[in-house]
């Protein structure tokens, strides 16, 4: 898959559960279309998907991910 992390070695890669989640479809929706992976994979790709931002944001100096006080 072009070197990205894929689910178990499958042909799905982490980014497309966690684009899928992000464009509203829930995860039984996710687990309809990918019926060959389990409720864990999708809870994998999420936790590596926020693994790599707190990575990316300490690269760029940030200590806090997430709302900032004072913002909505």
């Amino acid at each position: 898959m072009g070197g990205r992390p894929c689910i178990r070695g499958m042909r799905v890669t982490g980014g497309a559960i966690v684009g899928l989640l992000a464009t509203g479809k829930t995860e039984d929706e996710v687990l309809a279309s990918y019926p060959y992976i389990e409720r864990e994979d999708i809870q994998a790709a999420l936790a590596f998907g926020a693994m790599l931002e707190a990575r990316a944001a300490a690269g760029r100096g940030e200590t806090h991910v997430g709302p900032r006080r004072g913002t909505k």
